[in-house]
């Protein structure tokens, strides 16, 4: 049974279907409580609620029996609002409802702190995606000695991360970060070429000793634009 819903609807569908009456009763009873309950006040209310100015502060003081005014208590620097007040003696909840009678404003000593409206307000978001690109500037590397495919790569997801700072696309550039500095420490620390370097320039050299005596025993137009050819991939390695 849904003791929680509405009470009277499940009373009313009882008596309807013909239920029993223990369960009529039950109902009954869920009703009678229900309406107890609506009817009664509440352990706690809102009386009075006021928004502080910045370099405002507010005191709230309600005479006791047998107390002088709250007006004779209050220094001559202290501004105080005043209601319209009755004869007879007040209850505390009529007193605090008349505010602002009981609501007094004390005098700031310093002058208020007024806010600056012309410095930029920046979210969580906008702090929070500028330290993340702030992340990618901290690498310092020497792009110009890493391989082209890999300056690539890394060039493409820096900017990625830079046009849509997600954590994910920052883990990625701060990955190919970390990538090309340890290639570039690996080749700051190998002074030596790479076997498949030194080994593709031993070739182009014997080409360019081939090609160079084929011209020296008969030197033709094709020969010679052959030695050129095998000279250019030697410069180039």
């Amino acid at each position: 049974m849904n003791l929680a819903g509405n009470q009277v609807k499940q009373l009313f569908k009882a008596l309807r279907t013909g239920a029993r009456p223990s369960t009529v009763g039950l109902w009954a009873a869920a009703t009678a409580v229900d309406q107890l309950r609506r009817r009664s006040r509440p352990a706690r209310e809102l009386i009075v609620s006021k928004r502080l100015e910045p370099g405002e502060s507010y005191v709230i003081r309600v005479p006791g029996d047998g107390e002088s005014p709250l007006a004779a208590s209050i220094s001559s620097d202290t501004s105080v609002s005043t209601g319209d007040a009755s004869g007879a003696e007040a209850s505390i909840t009529t007193q605090i409802l008349s505010a602002p009678t009981e609501l007094v404003t004390a005098a700031n000593e310093t002058e208020p702190v007024e806010p600056d409206l012309e410095a930029p307000t920046t979210s969580r978001r906008q702090r929070r995606r500028a330290s993340r690109i702030a992340s990618l500037d901290e690498a310092e590397l020497d792009r110009e000695v890493l391989p082209r495919r890999q300056q690539r790569r890394l060039g493409r997801a820096e900017r990625r991360a830079r046009t849509r700072p997600s954590r994910r696309r920052i883990r990625k550039a701060r990955r190919r970060q970390k990538r090309a500095a340890r290639a570039y420490a690996h080749s700051k620390h190998t002074s030596r070429p790479s076997r498949r370097k030194r080994r593709r320039r031993r070739a182009a050299e014997r080409q360019v000793e081939y090609r160079q005596a084929r011209v020296d025993r008969r030197s033709t137009r094709r020969r010679r634009r052959e030695l050129r050819k095998a000279q250019k991939q030697l410069a180039r390695i």
